[in-house]
């Protein structure tokens, strides 16, 4: 029982050898720092920020509101979509795996895409067949897409590409044609063939957002004196009186009895010869809510989010709500849409279409439509049967009518 007593004992006290060890490392390492002491409790640090400072994207997406919103904006409007094809992807699309609904899959896998750039789409096929099984869409942090071959990327038409995939517990290297990878933005190609975030030519703006929110902060938590109340009672030679920590103390708290409350007065009445200085900092002096909304149009623009969508816009109406939405779908969801599952088809062997007829703000443009399409019939059936044009010119004014 000692020896184990003592061997136990021995353990400890190098483990706590070793913990001082580092605690005294990671002092000496944060030693140039100075906190300076605003009470008997909170200390601050301070911290040069950069305009330019490198953007973690998972924590700009989850912490940033202005980023999360026009993300989830353009996720939301993306997985809207309705697909109709081989019974076969289909059913996949409508339930890709075990975790997410159709839904939820096309709202993380565009998320992902809008956040890192990148967007890995896995099929999970059983072993020794072709046919999917499920799709995943797989976290781009742990993905790395490289090009195995040594020679340029232009020399070959169908380059070897390796995805490794590597989440700290895993590792795995997958096999190419289990992977769909959809890229953003992709500026430099050499061996590595990845995207690059939206999010890193916001870099700026986002940083502009991180310290406008930080000084808004710091206004409401360390808020300060409102002011300062003065002596401006003199003596004989001109000097002012000096108050003594009494008449201090019973000023303060007889300007404790004044407020907004329903308890307190609000017009201050004294007999004594003070002056009242101003100390409130405002933030619109600081340009701080400016700055946030600024900010927020650059995020807006660079998604391709109309204003409109966001938030109710000074002067705006209904129909420019309506016209917003209606064109968010036809400049950036449909198009976005359209490349995407053009890759799916291409890597399943299918033949999926999706289409967002189906909402709300599709409908005036289905019913004029419709009644074009009946006054362009109407007008070519008269033609057809006074003999100005013959049948094949009908059905191919017809045609054209219904493909454009």
């Amino acid at each position: 029982m000692g020896c184990c007593t003592y061997g136990y004992h021995v353990a400890v006290t190098q483990k706590l050898t070793t913990f001082t060890k580092k605690t005294m490392q990671w002092n000496n390492l944060f030693s140039w720092l100075k906190p300076r002491k605003f009470d008997k409790t909170t200390y601050f640090y301070p911290v040069k920020a950069s305009t330019f400072n490198k953007i973690d994207h998972a924590a700009a997406y989850l912490s940033i509101p202005e980023i999360h919103i026009v993300i989830n904006i353009k996720a939301r409007a993306f997985s809207n979509a309705r697909f109709s094809g081989d019974a076969q992807t289909l059913k996949l699309l409508q339930e890709p795996n075990w975790l997410q609904s159709g839904k939820e899959f096309l709202l993380y896998t565009k998320i992902m895409r809008e956040v890192y750039g990148n967007e890995y789409i896995f099929v999970l096929r059983p072993f020794g067949m072709n046919t999917p099984r499920a799709l995943y869409s797989l976290m781009p942090l742990y993905v790395k897409a490289k090009i195995k071959q040594d020679a340029p990327y232009f020399f070959t038409t169908e380059p070897e590409v390796e995805y490794k995939y590597d989440d700290n517990k895993h590792k795995l290297v997958l096999n190419q044609a289990d992977v769909i990878h959809f890229t953003s933005n992709r500026f430099q190609i050499g061996n590595e063939i990845a995207g690059n975030s939206t999010l890193d030519a916001l870099t700026p703006v986002i940083n502009n957002i991180i310290n406008a929110y930080e000084a808004r902060g710091v206004l409401l938590r360390y808020r300060g004196a409102l002011g300062i109340l003065s002596n401006e009672t003199k003596d004989g030679v001109g000097n002012p009186y000096v108050m003594d920590e009494k008449e201090k103390q019973r000023i303060q708290q007889e300007y404790s009895n004044y407020g907004l409350r329903s308890d307190q007065y609000q017009i201050i009445i004294t007999n004594q010869s003070v002056k009242w200085q101003q100390m409130t900092v405002d933030p619109d002096k600081l340009g701080i809510f400016e700055e946030i909304r600024e900010s927020y149009n650059k995020i807006l623009d660079a998604f391709g989010v109309p204003p409109d969508l966001v938030t109710r816009q000074q002067g705006s109406t209904y129909e420019n709500q309506r016209q917003a939405e209606l064109g968010f779908y036809v400049r950036t969801i449909i198009p976005e849409m359209s490349e995407w599952i053009a890759g799916i088809n291409s890597a399943l062997g299918s033949n999926i279409t999706a289409e967002y007829t189906h909402l709300p703000i599709f409908n005036d443009n289905i019913k004029t439509r419709n009644e074009n399409l009946i006054a362009r019939v109407n007008a070519l059936s008269r033609m057809l049967a006074d003999g100005v044009i013959d049948k094949n010119v009908y059905l191919r004014e017809v045609e054209e009518f219904l493909t454009s």
